[in-house]
C-alpha cells in the first residue's frame, strides 16, 4: 500500500507542478484509475504489487508479446498480465511486479499486470 502510495505521489507532483490550481481532480482520477486495475487472469487487483512507471525505452513489443527491462534485462510479461484498457493517465507503460533473487543473483520478476500508454 504504501508503494502504490508513493506512485500515486509521485505522478501526481509533476501535475501538481504544471497544474497548481488543479491537482485534487487530477489525485482522485489516478487514485480511481488504480484501484480499478486487475489482472485479467485472476480479477485480483494490481495494486497488491508495486508499481513502477517505464520509460519508453524500458518496454517493448516483440515477437508476439511484451517485455519490460528489468535490471538491465528483457523480461517477457505473461499474455494473461496485459489489461487491454485505453485510458493510462500517465503518459507511460505501467507494470505491477515483484522481484526474486534467481539462483545467480539476477532478478526474477512475477510481471502481474502490464498496462501500454494510451494511444495518441
Amino acid at each position: 500500500m504504501r508503494a502504490l502510495l508513493a506512485f500515486a505521489l509521485a505522478l501526481c507532483a509533476g501535475a501538481v507542478m504544471a497544474h497548481p490550481g488543479n491537482s485534487t481532480g487530477r489525485d482522485q482520477a489516478l487514485a480511481a484509475w488504480i484501484d480499478d486495475l486487475q489482472n485479467p487472469a485472476t480479477g485480483l487487483s494490481c495494486d497488491q504489487f508495486d508499481p513502477h512507471v517505464l520509460g519508453g525505452a524500458d518496454w517493448r513489443y516483440e515477437g508476439g508479446h511484451y517485455q519490460i527491462r528489468i535490471a538491465n534485462r528483457w523480461r517477457d510479461v505473461p499474455a494473461p498480465a496485459v489489461i487491454d484498457r485505453s485510458d493510462n493517465p500517465t503518459g507511460n507503460a505501467v507494470a505491477f511486479y515483484v522481484g526474486a533473487a534467481d539462483h545467480d543473483g539476477s532478478v526474477a520478476p512475477l510481471v502481474y499486470c502490464f498496462i501500454r500508454p494510451a494511444e495518441s
